[in-house]
């Protein structure tokens, strides 16, 4: 039986004790509608899942992303990333963690096609720090008055892997595969789901650097004030890690936001399942 209780605002919700190995057709799909009614979902007591199982249960949203920089690679799947401050023996960090991911974005919104669903477990969790912190960016679209709503209306944007990443760990600047990261992609400010028909603020911090077709003044002056707008505390959820935590979150909903690297080890293991279609304002 999934036992969902939301959080108090419905942004959100926490899924006790479950057991996510081998689930059936029938759980899966609550599950799934859980996920595209509240955003995110956070499942307690995952010590028992294994990476493979945590690959298994993502494909079941779809494909999953590899992650270009090959630092983030899992020892034993290149689709599964590995999130961590820590070194090896010789000092080599064995996972990813950046400054870059400390502003709020969507996950792989730079990419052609982005990813949909982000499933996040923490193995190893620090006592202070480390927290991930999440935006409702459907409800801020929602809020916005509809003088904004009409001014962004049908307004592109440019959306790069690069904003805030000067190179890309493991990428040769001359390969295909930085060639493509640097071209970026040109994606809606505002994005609808496909599922649940929500427009949500797609631009995002992390990644939208400019809009198209306007002055770079007007562009700055939209994009700032709908990331403050997104980043408003009543948008916004912390997450404080506890060990064998998991988030399953829908990045056609809401963003997310690492926070400063702490001082004690942190290790998590992440799966993106890639989008089926491109962004589109309107279906």
């Amino acid at each position: 039986m999934v036992e969902i209780v939301p959080h108090s605002n419905e942004f959100g919700a926490r899924v006790l004790s479950f057991n996510l190995e081998n689930i059936s057709e029938s759980d899966f799909q609550i599950i799934h509608d859980a996920l595209l009614k509240y955003k995110f979902l956070v499942f307690d007591n995952q010590e028992y899942l294994t990476a493979k199982a945590q690959r298994d249960f993502s494909l079941r949203f779809g494909k999953l992303q590899i992650h270009p920089e090959t630092p983030a690679h899992y020892p034993e799947f290149e689709d599964v990333n590995v999130i961590s401050n820590m070194k090896d023996e010789n000092g080599i960090p064995v996972g990813l963690y950046g400054k870059n991911a400390e502003v709020y974005h969507s996950d792989v919104s730079w990419g052609k096609i982005c990813n949909k669903v982000t499933f996040l477990r923490a193995k190893i969790t620090p006592t202070v720090g480390g927290d991930t912190w999440y935006a409702d960016a459907t409800t801020a679209y929602d809020d916005l008055d509809e003088n904004w709503k009409k001014r962004i209306q049908g307004l592109q944007a440019h959306y790069t892997y690069l904003k805030f990443r000067p190179w890309v760990p493991g990428v040769e600047d001359k390969s295909e595969v930085f060639a493509d990261i640097a071209e970026g992609s040109i994606h809606p400010v505002v994005a609808i789901h496909r599922l649940t028909k929500k427009k949500m603020i797609f631009a995002n911090e992390g990644h939208t650097d400019y809009i198209v077709g306007v002055s770079k003044e007007e562009s700055d002056e939209i994009l700032d004030y709908l990331f403050k707008h997104v980043d408003s505390e009543k948008y916004r959820y912390i997450h404080r890690w506890k060990p064998f935590e998991a988030v399953l979150w829908d990045n056609r909903a809401l963003h997310h936001r690492a926070t400063d690297p702490p001082e004690e080890d942190r290790y998590l293991v992440r799966t993106t399942v890639i989008d089926d279609y491109e962004p589109v304002e309107e279906l």
